[in-house]
């Protein structure tokens, strides 16, 4: 056999990946010891399947499945792959769980036979599918590491779903730190503006050909250090085992020049300091499939100095940046920071007393007994940790969620909400809680959902601050109608899950469940099959003539809107306004200086906002703002689309707006 540069870089590649599995499970020991927790790695492609992609020499789709089935090759066992496919339509192409060697051989065969072969780009729509995927992959128990990896040649010009809809979303999941986007824009097309203004938050890669997925993931991402009172007073070391998508990646280095940052104040006069391992100080390790380590110390931590205060847990955050000269694309580093926990807990030095002791015979003096025993004056040892906070839990008041019997819709669909109240009592801050629905009834579990704010999926993450998480239960015709006649029983569970409060309310003691219950009735009775179709066909005419008499009339916008600048206040109505068609049921009046504004106001940019109106099931509207000009909505900065509330308050240089909803 002939020793070429190609085969070289294989056999090369096959070594690496070796020994970066037996790093792992040589380590796993460690990397649980240390950080305490479960991790899953999951991964989404978005692959366009437009005829465009055939371009290029060699085609660009081609390239891209290559590029594809390389990094599907590298993944650690275990973890969990989506690939979605887009052109005019979102295709699921497949969803494995706990990957292994031989559903990779199978899934880069199917690859292969992929074609691209669609007409229209709904790049919007495929990256809103590819954000559910990820929320849905959080069960709830573990911590995800998740990445979305998306290829495309074209522009979007067929989505359903607005950017703003899909980013919001997106940047959500991206708030913890284990989230990213790595978005490759193909055949020099250019990138969204809506992306462009998120650089920080999402990896973009330019070029012509698609370039190899350089990933570099570690584990474990938060090191336990332990109590610093107790034992002797040195660096603590914390190690981690890196997995890398490709062998180029191996002797580069990962940097953390930047000071990590404290949750809660640090003891006056100390500083955090971190270290790579066996270095004077150096403030940054080398990429490998070895174990690398770090070391940590608290300078000037003196118990003598520490107050009550000082006392209980703390969690830093170590930001890492990996940078690629090598002229071969970016590299990403995936989670970006590396977490640190310690405790100051006071440890018991004083002399244990003996259980029981017999006095001297000679020399023992008695106490007298008019001299009472001196009492314990030393000063009280602080409180080690704080005291554990509440989450507190309402839906229905008792300890299991009964929806009752559902009966079917007009339209043939049975649907249920229940919300359930939160309320956090805590001295410190608190981490999001993660819930989710669980069901042993398999085919009732689709249609069952979680709401916090504006996520939605069976497992959500609740921030502190969100008040209310909302059950929905929405069971489309087409499956009501493969229920038999009578009465339907389901159970599901809510399962809840908080690192540092207790949970109280509707729980029964000790619970992190809350059981759910519902019925679904169902006739048995049925109407002879000609009236039923009667029935149908004069509903269905009505519902088309109704449709038709909407349809020529656009809505009203129920809104008034305040203006007030410098020349004073002025009420703007916006009820006898005819609004322009933009989509099937969405609506739009624009707000500006132009002449041809819908609504003009003359010290605003000409383009200033568009107001969208979105025609819900319910028939009612909903109003969103689309800023066309820098503004603030009640003093945070806004650059893509959000919810128009009542009350709400919009700046746009020195005019602020107030809008009155359903006036």
């Amino acid at each position: 056999m002939k020793w070429t540069p190609k085969i070289f870089h294989n056999v090369l590649r096959l070594i690496v990946t070796c020994l970066g599995v037996l790093a792992i499970l040589s380590s796993s020991s460690l990397a649980l010891a240390q950080g305490d927790q479960e991790i899953v790695y999951d991964y989404v492609f978005l692959i366009d399947t437009s005829g465009s992609m055939n371009e290029g020499t060699p085609p660009l789709f081609g390239q891209v499945i290559t590029v594809a089935s390389d990094f599907i090759n590298q993944l650690p066992n275990g973890s969990n792959l989506t690939i979605i496919t887009f052109d005019t339509l979102i295709k699921e192409f497949g969803r494995w769980k706990n990957l292994t060697s031989l559903t990779k051989d199978s899934i880069v065969q199917s690859l292969s036979e992929l074609r691209a072969n669609g007409n229209y780009t709904a790049m919007w729509d495929a990256v809103c599918a590819g954000v559910s995927e990820m929320e849905a992959m959080n069960d709830g128990n573990n911590t995800h590491i998740q990445l979305l990896i998306s290829y495309t040649d074209g522009e979007d010009n067929v989505s359903s779903n607005a950017p703003g809809a899909c980013l919001e979303r997106y940047l959500l999941l991206q708030k913890n730190g284990y989230t990213y986007w790595i978005y490759n824009s193909l055949n020099n097309i250019p990138v969204p503006s809506e992306l462009l203004e998120l650089q920080e938050n999402l990896g973009i890669n330019r070029s012509s050909n698609p370039t190899p997925i350089r990933v570099a993931q570690f584990q474990p991402f938060l090191l336990n250090m332990g109590n610093l009172l107790a034992g002797p007073s040195e660096p603590k070391q914390g190690c981690m085992v890196y997995w890398l998508s490709d062998p180029s990646i191996t002797g580069m280095p990962i940097s953390f020049s930047e000071p990590p940052t404290s949750d809660r104040s640090l003891p006056i006069g100390t500083g955090a300091q971190v270290c790579a391992s066996g270095t004077t100080c150096d403030h940054q390790v080398i990429a490998s499939t070895a174990q690398v380590c770090i070391d940590f110390d608290l300078v000037n931590l003196s118990p003598e100095n520490l107050v009550a205060a000082d006392y209980g847990e703390y969690t830093l955050s170590l930001p890492l940046e990996i940078k690629s000269d090598d002229g071969l694309g970016q590299v990403y580093i995936m989670p970006n920071k590396l977490d640190i926990r310690f405790s100051l807990e006071e440890t018991s030095t004083a002399t244990p007393i003996p259980t029981e002791t017999k006095a001297p015979t000679s020399t023992f003096t008695p106490v007298p007994t008019d001299t009472p025993v001196p009492t314990n004056t030393s000063t009280p040892v602080p409180t080690s940790t704080p005291a554990m906070g509440t989450t507190n839990i309402r839906c229905q008041g008792k300890s299991e969620i009964d929806l009752g019997k559902l009966e079917i819709n007009e339209d043939g669909s049975v649907s249920s909400r229940q919300d359930c109240l939160i309320e956090i009592n805590s001295e410190y801050p608190t981490q999001p809680m993660l819930v989710s629905i669980e069901s042993e009834n398999v085919e009732i579990l689709p249609y069952l959902s979680l709401e916090a704010g504006n996520i939605t999926g069976k497992s959500v993450q609740v921030r502190p601050e969100t008040k209310k998480i909302t059950v929905l239960f929405n069971l489309p015709p087409e499956e009501v109608e493969k229920l038999k006649g009578g009465t339907h029983r389901y159970n599901a569970d809510l399962v809840f899950v908080t690192q540092d409060t207790a949970l109280i309310g509707d729980f029964k003691g000790g619970e992190t469940t809350l059981p759910l219950a519902f019925q679904i009735v169902k006739p048995k009775s049925k109407l002879p099959l000609f009236i039923a179709g009667g029935v149908v066909a004069l509903i269905a005419l009505l519902g088309l003539i109704k449709g038709l008499a909407k349809r020529s009339t656009p809505p009203e916008f129920n809104l008034i809107m305040t203006v007030e600048d410098k020349n004073g206040k002025k009420d703007e109505s916006l009820m006898l306004l005819k609004p322009v068609r933009i989509d099937k049921g969405k609506y739009k009046i624009s707000v500006g200086s132009s002449p041809t504004a819908g609504v003009k106001v003359i010290n605003l940019p000409q383009e200033a906002f568009d107001i969208i109106g979105v025609k819900s099931k319910e028939e009612s509207m909903e109003y969103y703002i689309e800023p066309k000009a820098p503004m603030a909505q009640n003093g945070v900065p806004r650059q893509i689309q959000f919810k128009l509330l009542a009350g709400d308050e919009l700046t746009i240089g020195a005019t602020t707006l107030k809008f009155k909803i359903g006036m």
